[in-house]
Formats: structure tokens, sequence, C-alpha cells
């Protein structure tokens, strides 16, 4: 757990960087959904010292609200007041994307009720604190001629994030860009649950999209041009807020499976894939992890694809590149359910000739299982208190759902959160796991290039040096399954 009151000192590596905006114990903005859930091969531009020491508001225009927001939220270098960890899932379709598959006994076709009916429901049985609705934006419309159904995508996923505001879970909306293999595909998350669709920018429409089970459900093509670039996407959801009937909002995006070709891995040495306003990275999902420059190094075999993976869009690439990101979870489940763990990969609406005899049979099913995104907020848990922590960094991911999960650094007297900037100088790195479903757990700090060093558990003492970025990497077996659980990476400045 967290003290009730602890003491950050920071300092701001990019003006667009946007930090908690906290002062006396008072959240930035007014609450709105409330819960609380306690508990608790290397890129040959990596840097050559990065090795772990051996002793170890409303305006005009989108624009300006961002502006306006990031001043309101420059770091105080004070926090005070009870620190929670809530878990969620940044990461999840229904039966309104293309490929979802709500009901794999039915070849994906949607139920007789609306698509997404119950992921918020699920999201709630699967524990979260948190969700975010993010279908595929290529589509505007769903068509089910055979049951009458004829439905605005993004309207029905406004319906559902309002239906489920105040309920158990902060309900998210947002959707997934899919730009191709120059951007990268991204989730985006939005932090005004009415959004207006402009906001909903799409990538091109997928070759072996638009329909599904003999053409008995259509996706109609989102009528906005669609976007191949980051720049371009980025200009235009700052400015969707500024037309007619739009009102600005705070979003936020972040590049998915990065480390994996299909669908769509990074390339860190190519400017086109990033945005100066990246403030996290996503780690893991149900096309599994993406941690490594060198998934052959030691630590570096969990739950990686090998077949599709690729080195260059690894997050430590990221890091040895100096991109300042702290790291999240998803499942990029399909199916509706949100937080799922226990049963693996889930089905997408991408059909398989299983038995080979030239008609399909069922869905197509993903790697693996996926993860699930920790935040760093004060109490109780707001959406704007999400898109605080997102933006700030203080997150972790994990591939079960922990309590009890806590990563500090202390240097010259001041705490620090994952996430944060650290002078550089002695560092003592605190790591506690006091889960109860955890049979046994061990943990190591690590460096862009993969260097790693065994913690201590309450105390572990290194000497970083400036460029640094080191991050905890924790290994748990929970129920006799081996589990991972990461903390956004101190930054050493």
């Amino acid at each position: 757990m967290y003290p009730t009151s602890t003491r950050h000192a920071r300092t701001l590596a990019r003006a667009s960087t946007l930090l908690v905006g906290i002062m006396g114990g008072c959240v930035r903005g007014s609450p709105d959904s409330q819960r609380t859930e306690t508990g608790s091969g290397p890129h040959p531009d990596s840097h050559p010292d990065s090795v772990l020491p051996a002793d170890s508001t409303t305006e005009s225009t989108a624009e300006s609200a961002r502006e306006s927001a990031a001043e309101s939220n420059r770091d105080t270098g004070v926090i005070d007041g009870p620190l929670i960890v809530s878990w969620g899932d940044l990461h999840g379709h229904s039966g309104l994307s293309f490929d979802g598959c709500e009901d794999p006994t039915a070849l994906c076709m949607p139920a007789d009720l609306t698509p997404g009916a119950h992921f918020f429901e699920n999201a709630a049985t699967n524990g979260l604190a948190f969700a975010a609705l993010t279908d595929h934006a290529e589509y505007s419309r769903i068509q089910v001629p055979t049951e009458g159904t004829d439905l605005s995508i993004w309207d029905t996923a406004k319906a559902l994030v309002a239906a489920a505001d105040g309920g158990p879970v902060v309900p998210i909306l947002g959707f997934e860009w899919t730009a191709g293999h120059t951007s990268g595909h991204r989730t985006v998350l939005l932090e005004d649950p009415a959004s207006c669709e402009a906001y909903r920018i799409p990538g091109p429409a997928p070759t072996d999209g638009g329909s599904r089970a003999g053409g008995q459900v259509t996706f109609l093509a989102n009528p906005l041009p669609a976007v191949t670039d980051a720049a371009t996407f980025a200009a235009e959801v700052d400015a969707a807020g500024s037309g007619s009937g739009c009102v600005p909002t705070r979003w936020l995006s972040f590049l998915h499976h990065v480390a994996y070709y299909p669908p769509a891995a990074v390339d860190w040495s190519q400017s086109s894939y990033s945005l100066a306003t990246d403030t996290v990275v996503e780690m893991a999902s149900e096309h599994g992890s993406s941690e490594c420059a060198d998934p052959t190094a030691p630590g570096c075999d969990w739950r990686v694809q090998t077949d599709f993976y690729q080195p260059a869009g690894a997050v430590q690439v990221a890091l040895q590149l100096d991109h300042e990101l702290g790291f999240v979870g998803g499942t990029d489940r399909h199916d509706s359910d949100p937080g799922r763990l226990d049963i693996g990969g889930g089905p997408t609406g991408h059909l398989v000739d299983s038995d080979g005899d030239g008609v399909d049979d069922g869905p197509q099913y993903q790697f693996t299982s996926g993860t699930l995104t920790g935040v760093i907020t004060p109490s109780p848990l707001t959406r704007a208190g999400i898109f605080d922590a997102l933006e700030a960094r203080h997150t972790y991911v994990a591939s079960w759902l922990p309590t009890g999960l806590s990563v500090t650094a202390t240097s010259a007297g001041l705490d620090y959160l994952p996430g944060d900037e650290v002078p550089a100088g002695a560092l003592s790195v605190a790591v506690d796991l006091a889960d109860p479903n955890v049979s046994d757990w061990s943990a190591e700090i690590v460096d862009a290039t993969g260097a790693a060093v065994p913690t201590a558990g309450a105390e572990t003492v290194l000497t970083p040096t400036a460029g640094q970025a080191l991050y905890v990497r924790i290994d748990a077996t929970v129920g006799g399954v081996a589990q991972r659980a990461w903390a956004s990476p101190f930054f050493i400045r």
C-alpha cells in the first residue's frame, strides 16, 4: 500500500508531458464515475552506458483545451492524500467491431441484442475497476438484415458507456485506429463519454472486413476520410472538438502490439510511428509480450509469439531511443469480455476452416491471454484520475489481477512513483507484492538493454547515471501458473 502522504519531486522532460494535478489531496476536475479499488537483438543506436551499475476548462479549439490542461497539470512537487492502485482493461472489443466475436458457437453472429450489451457487466464480473470499449473505427454502421438491425457503431458505444456510468466499473469511451504498417495501431481514449463522432478517426478499411457469415452481417465504411499517418491522425483528433456540435475533450493514445507483425509492428527508429504526446506504450496483450529487444535473452521468453516477433518494435528499443514511455496493458479480447485472463486467447471474427472441408466452421483464436493496467491515483477513482495517471506514467501492467503491488524509489530523501523522472545518484528501489493468491514471486530491476539485477524486496540500492530508464519486472506463480508484472520505468535525469 502507498503512504497516506507521499512527497514527489519530478522534472519535466518535455512540455507536452501532462502530470497529475493534485494539491492538498484534491483531484483536478469534478468527479464523474467513482469507485475505489484498494490493494493494492539490441538496437544499433542503443546507449553504450545503459547498463545497470554493478553496485546495484473548454476552449474554442481542442488544441487550446489541451494546452490549458497541460498548464494546469504542471508538477507541484507535492502529492498529498491517499494513493490507491486500481486495475482495468484499456483495450477491448465487442460485436461492434468487424472482427468481434461474442458468440463463437454461431460463427460470430451477434446475439439477438445490442452488440456489446454485456461489455461492462463482464468487466465487473472479472473484477475490473475500469474498462475501455475500443472497437475499430474503420466502419460506421452494423447491419444484420435477418434481425432488422441497423446500428450506428459510435452512438451504440456511447450509449453503452453512458448506461455503465455510475456502476461498479468506470467506463471509458475509445476506439482503435488501425493505420497499417507505417504508423502502427493505436488505442485511443476519450475523457468525455459523450464525445462526438468526429473524434473517431478511421484508418483504411481491412481487405478482409466488411461482412461476416456469408454476408449475414455487414459493416458500412466510416464516411470520414481514412488517415494513414500518426501526425495527421493527431491533428484530426485535436481539430475534432472545434467542429459543429462537438465539444473539446482530453484524449490520449498509445501504440498497441508493438512487436508483432501481423497485425502491425512498430519500428521505433522511424519517426512516423510515434507522437510527441505519447506517454505510455502497451507492454503485452493477447498477441503476446512486446518487452525485449532480444526475445531469446534471459527472462524474455514469457508469452512471446516467436513466429511474428519484430524486435525493432520492442519496448526496450523504445527506451533505448529515449522515448519516455510508461507501460500499459490490455487484453485485446474481441468477445465483449474485457479483463478475462483465465481461458487463454479469445475468439475473433476472422473465421477459419479448421477441418479442411472448404467451409468456415469456427473463429480464429488469439495467441494467449492478455494483461491489465494498474493506475496509481488518489482515492476515489475517477475517469479524470485514470487519464492523469496515464499521462504521468504512474502505471503497472500485470497478467493477473494483483493485490498489494507496490513499487517505489527513493532518492535524496524524496519518494518517486513508477514513471517519474528521478535525479541521477544513489537510488533505493522497494518492491512489495502482498497478494494472498501468489505462492511465489521474485523481482528484478531491468534497464533498456535488458541487463537486470535481482531486487532485495524492501530495498535495493543502485547508482544509475543520467539517461538511463530502469523498470521493475516481477515473476509470480498464481494458482500454479507463471504470471508476470511490470512497473513503468524510473527515468534518470
